[in-house]
């Protein structure tokens, strides 16, 4: 059987036009398609209003979905993303992203969406730092791409400082300016020209 009458709408249309349903006569729906999704809309609506989730439970605060429905949905996402980073794609799109996390795009826009660093803002800091991580000096090209380089800011007041390797921002996040300056006069104490113990002289017990 290659077309069907769909009883919502009554036309008849191809089988094609119809959900799979394994326990009708034919394999398929009885209402097609397109009036299967505007009633399914309805019923969402319907149910939004009420507050509940399109499944019927109750939704959590403030969100669209019930816990069951949002866990599952964040186990969906994780899944997608695990297996394009697997492929070499963007997690977010899906895109060709050159063995990086994200395109070029999608990587501009999470910057622009978290410190509001536009690629004009990134392009500027790029050229302003001769293209070099300020903490190692080591150059941003060929270890990241100046697009992908990491937005490092300050947590208290949001300010975008410049562009780091990863590393680098790791290491930055971890020390403020007090800790940092314990951290200088820790390593200077201890600087073989201070006369610090080697390892090797050092006894462990």
């Amino acid at each position: 059987m290659d077309a069907k009458r769909c009883t919502r709408c009554g036309e008849t249309k191809p089988v094609s036009e119809f959900f799979r349903r394994s326990d009708r006569p034919i394999g398929v729906q009885a209402e097609c398609k397109a009036c299967r999704l505007v009633r399914f809309k309805r019923d969402v609506k319907r149910k939004v209003a009420e507050g509940r989730c399109a499944c019927g439970r109750r939704r959590l605060p403030g969100r669209s979905r019930c816990k069951e429905c949002a866990a599952a949905q964040r186990r969906t996402d994780a899944t997608r993303r695990s297996e394009r980073r697997r492929l070499g794609l963007c997690h977010s799109c899906g895109k060709p992203a050159g063995g990086y996390w994200a395109c070029e795009e999608c990587s501009a826009k999470n910057a622009a969406r978290a410190h509001g660093a536009r690629i004009a803002d990134r392009e500027r800091l790029f050229q302003e730092q001769n293209g070099t991580c300020p903490i190692c000096l080591q150059p941003l090209e060929g270890f990241v791409r100046k697009k992908h380089a990491v937005v490092d800011h300050c947590h208290q007041s949001q300010q975008v400082r410049g562009l780091l390797h990863s590393k680098c921002n790791l290491l930055v996040s971890d020390f403020d300016l007090a800790t940092a300056e314990r951290l200088v006069a820790y390593l200077k104490r201890y600087a073989p020209a201070q006369g610090g113990a080697a390892a090797s002289d050092v006894l462990v017990t």
